[in-house]
């Protein structure tokens, strides 16, 4: 295989030299449903197919609800009162999944993505288990925001890999594919409405453990599912690892540079600046990822992230991307605390409340499908980061009692 070209690289481009082959026979309607449906395969072992990855997307924004929504509770339960401290419920989770995504999606090209995903629904399924059993060291939080952040991980290899197979299964472009990759995208407002409004149930009436270990069953009940439903790699893995190798160093300083930093900045809001151990992460974080940079740019053979493929569109992209999410992750956060800290709302209000940006994010999400490829990538792009700015602007200035 030529060097720093992945097989969805490869995948990609036969699949766009079959729809030009296709434009130009007749017979052929590139624009219709039908058109690029996945070879040997019926349709409802199709549709199966596309609800277990659609799983990962859902189960990974259940995970981010199960944590915010009982955030109060779970927080009484342990003592905790500092806000600081419950927040390190949801960001032990958001950190290992933003990190280690890093390397996720390397590991899969080289070990296979079918297997990465089953053992990334294991270990999801895995980690809810012992974080709904952390609930018996009653004296601390501290493990259950360790299990917290081991949890995700499960997540930050389901993605990528996710990604990949349907990516590697639907590569012919087309109006099928667009769709498929809605249908994942839209699972995300969904996740998180069920993660939280089933977790606030369990948390309200049952125990909030619960709500761990019935994402422990379902994570598992997913992971032998895809054993029967996604169709095998076929590519030779032990031959791609022959010319191609991971990218041990770039991981490393990837990670730990990612997690440091992300620690500092969680950490500060608890104990202050003034604790030299919170700017001494800062600084080793900051060291470990100019490091990684230095490692991508100069010394790996095989980089975890092509830097030198990057080019001014794809930064002011990624840049856009960044900037959208990291003001989602302000807004979910503080409305939730607003609505349990100073209106003093039940869980399960909280999570009916938000069921509106549920079914709004479903439809952007299918819409987004259907006009991919009619309407400029910018325009869609600009509508998409209004949207963020409009949500937090309404936001900021709501009274108290406001519901909508």
């Amino acid at each position: 295989m030529v060097e720093g070209v992945s097989e969805r690289d490869e995948s990609q481009a036969r699949g766009l030299e079959k729809m030009e082959e296709d434009q130009g026979d007749g017979s052929v309607n590139i624009y219709s449903f039908s058109y690029g449906k996945p070879e040997n395969m019926s349709a409802a072992r199709e549709l199966a197919f596309v609800l277990v990855i659609m799983g990962a997307q859902f189960f990974t924004q259940i995970g981010v609800g199960q944590g915010l929504a009982p955030l109060r509770i779970i927080g009484e339960y342990f003592g905790d009162e500092d806000p600081g401290v419950k927040a390190w419920y949801i960001a032990g989770y958001s950190l290992t999944v933003g990190t280690f995504i890093l390397a996720a999606g390397r590991l899969g090209d080289l070990y296979g993505h079918k297997l990465m995903f089953v053992l990334g629904f294991s270990w999801f399924s895995l980690w809810s288990l012992i974080a709904g059993l952390s609930s018996y060291v009653q004296n601390s939080s501290i493990f259950f925001s360790f299990c917290r952040g081991m949890q995700g991980v499960g997540p930050a290899v389901l993605m990528p890999n996710s990604l990949a197979i349907l990516g590697r299964t639907y590569h012919r472009p087309g109006r099928r594919k667009n769709l498929a990759f809605a249908m994942f995208g839209a699972c995300a407002p969904g996740g998180f409405v069920v993660g939280s409004v089933f977790s606030s149930i369990l948390t309200q009436f049952a125990s909030w453990p619960w709500a761990f270990y019935i994402m422990a069953i379902a994570c598992a009940v997913v992971s032998v599912c895809a054993l029967f439903v996604i169709p095998r790699d076929t590519e030779d893995f032990e031959e791609i690892r022959k010319n191609e190798s991971f990218d041990f160093f770039g991981a490393f300083f990837g990670v730990a540079g990612l997690v440091l930093v992300n620690c500092a900045w969680n950490q500060s809001p608890i104990v202050g600046w003034e604790r030299a151990y919170v700017y001494i992460l800062l600084i080793v974080g900051a060291l470990c990822l100019a490091s990684f940079f230095v490692v991508e740019l100069k010394f790996s053979k095989h980089p975890l992230i092509p830097l030198s493929a990057f080019n001014p569109i794809i930064g002011r992209t990624l840049a856009c991307v960044a900037c959208g999410w990291a003001t989602f992750g302000i807004w979910i956060f503080f409305i939730w605390q607003f609505w349990l800290n100073i209106e003093h709302i039940q869980p399960l209000t909280g999570g009916a409340r938000f069921v509106p940006a549920a079914i709004s994010g479903c439809c952007a999400s299918i819409f987004t499908g259907f006009v991919t490829g009619c309407l400029p990538t910018p325009l869609v792009m600009m509508f998409a980061m209004i949207a963020f700015c409009v949500a937090s602007i309404l936001v900021a200035p709501m009274p108290i009692g406001q519901t909508y």
